[in-house]
């Protein structure tokens, strides 16, 4: 699990900095980074639970928080303007919608992923005290 969420972690910092330095925006806003921010805090806690065992299971519940509040952030931000994406305005940029999107669905897998791992983990627990 703590490779899968360095791979994680950086698909985010990838994100974030796609947005960022990929703007055609003379001055990017920094908010285009958010997603590198919540990839960051991923991959640290990947590396933390692979480095050090006895901390995998904290990291992994802390990572599994983080990214439901990017998916959750990213997700609710990203509705709010989706109406922007319909708009026949040529003016309007819709990039920062897809990029909000995108982090919400990446944390929203990577959510999943977690749930899957946990309740899998919780059976072998459970197998192996009754075996």
């Amino acid at each position: 699990m703590p490779r899968i969420t360095i791979v994680f972690g950086v698909l985010l910092i990838l994100l974030g900095c796609f947005g960022y330095f990929g703007s055609t925006a003379e001055h990017p806003s920094l908010t285009a980074l958010i997603p590198a921010g919540f990839g960051l805090v991923l991959l640290i806690c990947g590396a933390v639970a692979a480095a050090r065992d006895g901390l995998r299971m904290h990291t992994m519940h802390i990572s599994a928080t983080v990214a439901l509040l990017g998916a959750l952030a990213g997700g609710g931000r990203g509705m709010m303007k989706i109406g922007s994406l319909f708009s026949d305005d040529p003016s309007v940029n819709t990039r920062p919608v897809y990029m909000t999107l995108t982090m919400a669905v990446l944390c929203l897998i990577y959510v999943v992923i977690c749930v899957q791992s946990f309740i899998a983990a919780r059976q072998r627990q459970r197998a192996e005290a009754a075996g």
